[in-house]
C-alpha cells in the first residue's frame, strides 16, 4: 500500500465514500472491484490510518449480495452518525440498467470489518422508467436528521430529502 495515495493492490479503484474516524484511526472505504480492472459488481474496499499517512489495507468490507437490493453493485454512499452503532447508507444497483434503491448495513464489529446484510431504506420514484436513484447523503439541521437522495429523471433532475426528528 502506498504512503500518501490509497489503492488496492489490484482490481479496479474508484470513489472514495463513507470516510469517518472511528475508534481512534480514520477509516476511508472505496468503490472497488477486486475481481477485474472494471467499473462492473461495485464492492466497497477498505483502509484505515492513524496519521492520515501511512494506511493499512482491510479485507473488502462489503460486496454485492447474490439475490439482493445490491446484486449488482455497490454503489456512493455515506457514513451515518447517528445510530447506535457504525452504518453506512449507499446506492444499491439492482441490475445492469442501473435501477437502485438505498440501502443500508450496519458495522458488526468496532474495526468496521464485518457488516451485516443491507436492507432498503429509499426506492427510486415510480414515476418513469428513466429514473435513477444516486449519492445518498445525510447531515443534521435545525434539531432534525435529514436523508437527501438525489433522484434523476431526464431531462430534469431532481432532489428528494426527508427529515426525521431528532
Amino acid at each position: 500500500m502506498p504512503a500518501l495515495h490509497i489503492r488496492p493492490d489490484h482490481g479496479w479503484l474508484n470513489d472514495p465514500n463513507g470516510m469517518v474516524h472511528h475508534g481512534g484511526r480514520w477509516h476511508v472505504f472505496f468503490q472497488h472491484n477486486p475481481q477485474r480492472p472494471v467499473h462492473e459488481r461495485i464492492a466497497w474496499g477498505h483502509v484505515s490510518s492513524a496519521d492520515l499517512v501511512g494506511w493499512d489495507p482491510h479485507p473488502v468490507a462489503f460486496a454485492p449480495e447474490p439475490g439482493g437490493p445490491d446484486r449488482a453493485g455497490c454503489w456512493s454512499g455515506v457514513f451515518l452518525p447517528w445510530l447506535d452503532r457504525p452504518a453506512m447508507a449507499y446506492s444499491g444497483v439492482v441490475d445492469d440498467t442501473h435501477a437502485s434503491t438505498v440501502v443500508v448495513r450496519e458495522a458488526l464489529d468496532d474495526d468496521l470489518d464485518t457488516w451485516a446484510p443491507p436492507y432498503v431504506v429509499a426506492t427510486t420514484p415510480p414515476t418513469s422508467p428513466r429514473c435513477v436513484t444516486r449519492s445518498a447523503s445525510s447531515g443534521r439541521g435545525d434539531g432534525s436528521r435529514c436523508w437527501v437522495r438525489a433522484s434523476a429523471a431526464r431531462p430534469r433532475g431532481a432532489a428528494v430529502q426527508l427529515r426525521r426528528p431528532a
